[in-house]
Protein backbone atom coordinates (compact mmCIF):
# COMPACT_ATOMS: atom_id res chain seq x y z
CA UNK A 1 0.00 0.00 0.00
CA UNK A 2 1.08 3.57 -0.61
CA UNK A 3 -0.13 7.17 -0.43
CA UNK A 4 -1.43 8.76 -3.63
CA UNK A 5 -2.70 12.31 -4.01
CA UNK A 6 -5.47 13.71 -6.18
CA UNK A 7 -5.86 17.33 -7.16
CA UNK A 8 -9.51 18.32 -6.69
CA UNK A 9 -10.64 21.94 -7.21
CA UNK A 10 -7.10 23.21 -6.66
CA UNK A 11 -6.48 21.23 -3.44
CA UNK A 12 -4.48 18.03 -2.98
CA UNK A 13 -6.10 15.17 -1.07
CA UNK A 14 -4.31 12.00 0.04
CA UNK A 15 -5.61 8.47 -0.30
CA UNK A 16 -4.29 5.08 0.72
CA UNK A 17 -4.02 2.93 -2.41
CA UNK A 18 -3.41 -0.79 -2.81
CA UNK A 19 -1.93 -2.47 -5.89
CA UNK A 20 -3.22 -5.84 -7.02
CA UNK A 21 -2.11 -7.90 -9.98
CA UNK A 22 -4.68 -9.37 -12.36
CA UNK A 23 -4.47 -11.13 -15.69
CA UNK A 24 -4.91 -7.72 -17.31
CA UNK A 25 -2.04 -6.19 -15.33
CA UNK A 26 -1.76 -3.98 -12.26
CA UNK A 27 -4.93 -2.52 -10.78
CA UNK A 28 -5.12 0.06 -8.04
CA UNK A 29 -7.86 0.27 -5.46
CA UNK A 30 -8.43 3.19 -3.10
CA UNK A 31 -8.53 1.74 0.41
CA UNK A 32 -9.01 4.88 2.52
CA UNK A 33 -9.21 8.64 2.45
CA UNK A 34 -6.35 10.10 4.53
CA UNK A 35 -7.04 13.84 4.44
CA UNK A 36 -6.21 17.13 2.81
CA UNK A 37 -2.51 17.55 2.05
CA UNK A 38 -0.72 20.44 3.75
CA UNK A 39 2.65 20.95 2.10
CA UNK A 40 5.23 22.46 4.44
CA UNK A 41 8.61 23.95 3.65
CA UNK A 42 11.54 23.58 6.01
CA UNK A 43 11.48 26.57 8.38
CA UNK A 44 14.74 26.01 10.25
CA UNK A 45 17.69 23.71 10.45
CA UNK A 46 17.77 21.65 13.62
CA UNK A 47 20.20 18.77 13.97
CA UNK A 48 18.75 15.75 15.77
CA UNK A 49 21.66 15.96 18.22
CA UNK A 50 20.64 19.54 19.14
CA UNK A 51 17.01 18.51 19.54
CA UNK A 52 17.98 15.66 21.90
CA UNK A 53 20.32 17.88 23.91
CA UNK A 54 17.52 20.43 24.40
CA UNK A 55 14.82 17.84 25.18
CA UNK A 56 16.76 15.47 27.44
CA UNK A 57 19.84 17.44 28.50
CA UNK A 58 22.12 14.64 27.39
CA UNK A 59 24.45 13.90 24.52
CA UNK A 60 23.28 11.88 21.53
CA UNK A 61 25.36 8.80 22.38
CA UNK A 62 23.85 8.48 25.88
CA UNK A 63 20.38 9.06 24.49
CA UNK A 64 20.77 6.39 21.78
CA UNK A 65 22.16 3.90 24.27
CA UNK A 66 19.32 4.38 26.79
CA UNK A 67 16.35 4.81 24.41
CA UNK A 68 14.28 2.12 22.76
CA UNK A 69 13.65 2.23 18.98
CA UNK A 70 10.03 3.40 19.33
CA UNK A 71 11.09 6.39 21.47
CA UNK A 72 13.81 7.28 18.98
CA UNK A 73 11.30 7.21 16.13
CA UNK A 74 8.87 9.47 18.03
CA UNK A 75 11.72 11.90 18.68
CA UNK A 76 12.76 11.80 15.00
CA UNK A 77 9.16 12.64 14.03
CA UNK A 78 8.98 15.49 16.56
CA UNK A 79 12.32 16.88 15.43
CA UNK A 80 11.20 16.80 11.78
CA UNK A 81 8.04 18.69 12.66
CA UNK A 82 10.11 21.29 14.53
CA UNK A 83 12.25 21.71 11.40
CA UNK A 84 9.06 22.54 9.51
CA UNK A 85 7.93 25.26 11.90
CA UNK A 86 5.95 23.41 14.56
CA UNK A 87 6.40 24.28 18.22
CA UNK A 88 5.81 22.08 21.24
CA UNK A 89 2.82 22.41 23.50
CA UNK A 90 2.63 21.30 27.11
CA UNK A 91 2.42 17.66 26.05
CA UNK A 92 5.66 16.20 24.71
CA UNK A 93 4.64 14.87 21.29
CA UNK A 94 1.81 17.31 20.54
CA UNK A 95 3.04 20.15 18.37
CA UNK A 96 1.32 23.04 16.62
CA UNK A 97 1.97 25.38 13.73
CA UNK A 98 -0.54 28.17 13.34
CA UNK A 99 -3.79 26.23 12.79
CA UNK A 100 -2.18 22.78 12.27
CA UNK A 101 -2.03 20.29 15.14
CA UNK A 102 0.00 17.09 15.26
CA UNK A 103 -0.50 14.56 18.04
CA UNK A 104 2.08 11.84 17.44
CA UNK A 105 0.96 9.65 20.33
CA UNK A 106 -2.68 9.47 19.17
CA UNK A 107 -1.54 9.66 15.51
CA UNK A 108 -3.86 12.56 14.76
CA UNK A 109 -3.04 15.32 12.31
CA UNK A 110 -5.65 18.00 11.86
CA UNK A 111 -6.40 21.56 10.89
CA UNK A 112 -8.04 23.43 13.71
CA UNK A 113 -9.68 26.59 12.44
CA UNK A 114 -13.18 28.03 12.56
CA UNK A 115 -13.82 27.09 8.93
CA UNK A 116 -12.45 23.53 8.97
CA UNK A 117 -12.75 22.41 12.58
CA UNK A 118 -10.57 19.39 13.27
CA UNK A 119 -10.29 18.43 9.59
CA UNK A 120 -7.88 15.49 9.14
CA UNK A 121 -4.75 16.36 7.20
CA UNK A 122 -1.65 14.74 5.78
CA UNK A 123 1.62 16.64 6.09
CA UNK A 124 3.86 16.72 3.05
CA UNK A 125 7.42 17.06 4.33
CA UNK A 126 10.57 16.51 2.29
CA UNK A 127 8.49 15.36 -0.72
CA UNK A 128 6.85 12.55 1.30
CA UNK A 129 3.78 12.16 3.52
CA UNK A 130 3.61 12.13 7.31
CA UNK A 131 0.28 10.68 8.34
CA UNK A 132 -1.07 7.93 10.61
CA UNK A 133 -0.52 5.29 7.90
CA UNK A 134 3.17 6.05 7.26
CA UNK A 135 3.93 6.38 10.98
CA UNK A 136 2.15 3.14 11.92
CA UNK A 137 3.93 1.36 9.10
CA UNK A 138 7.26 2.60 10.47
CA UNK A 139 6.43 1.75 14.09
CA UNK A 140 5.14 -1.72 13.22
CA UNK A 141 7.99 -2.55 10.86
CA UNK A 142 9.05 -6.18 11.05
CA UNK A 143 12.74 -6.61 10.25
CA UNK A 144 12.76 -10.39 10.37
CA UNK A 145 14.93 -10.69 7.26
CA UNK A 146 18.56 -10.44 6.21
CA UNK A 147 20.53 -7.36 7.26
CA UNK A 148 20.60 -5.69 3.83
CA UNK A 149 16.85 -6.08 3.27
CA UNK A 150 16.14 -4.92 6.82
CA UNK A 151 18.28 -1.80 6.35
CA UNK A 152 16.56 -0.99 3.07
CA UNK A 153 13.08 -1.50 4.57
CA UNK A 154 13.87 0.71 7.56
CA UNK A 155 15.31 3.46 5.33
CA UNK A 156 12.30 3.35 2.98
CA UNK A 157 9.83 3.59 5.85
CA UNK A 158 11.71 6.46 7.49
CA UNK A 159 11.85 8.42 4.23
CA UNK A 160 8.20 7.68 3.33
CA UNK A 161 7.13 9.19 6.68
CA UNK A 162 8.80 12.47 5.68
CA UNK A 163 11.80 12.15 7.99
CA UNK A 164 15.16 13.52 6.88
CA UNK A 165 17.88 11.71 8.79
CA UNK A 166 21.65 11.92 9.10
CA UNK A 167 23.39 8.65 8.13
CA UNK A 168 25.04 8.33 11.56
CA UNK A 169 21.67 8.45 13.35
CA UNK A 170 20.18 5.97 10.87
CA UNK A 171 23.04 3.53 11.50
CA UNK A 172 22.64 3.85 15.27
CA UNK A 173 18.88 3.27 15.02
CA UNK A 174 19.35 0.31 12.67
CA UNK A 175 21.94 -1.28 14.97
CA UNK A 176 19.60 -0.81 17.91
CA UNK A 177 16.71 -2.42 16.05
CA UNK A 178 18.64 -5.19 14.33
CA UNK A 179 21.13 -6.16 17.12
CA UNK A 180 22.06 -9.68 16.03
CA UNK A 181 18.44 -10.67 16.59
CA UNK A 182 15.73 -9.92 14.11
CA UNK A 183 13.42 -7.60 16.01
CA UNK A 184 10.13 -5.84 15.53
CA UNK A 185 10.12 -2.13 16.46
CA UNK A 186 6.77 -2.24 18.29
Amino acid sequence: MFVRTKLIKGNNYAYLVENTWTLKGSRQKTVAYLGKVCELEKARDIAFEEYIKKQYLQDIDSYLEKSNPKSIIYDLLSCELMKHGFTETLTKHVVIKEHLVSDLIKLKFFKNSNIEANMEIVLKLNHEYMCPFTIKRLLELNLDCDEETAGRKLAEHIVSAGISLDPEIFIALFEKVYQNEKLVIV
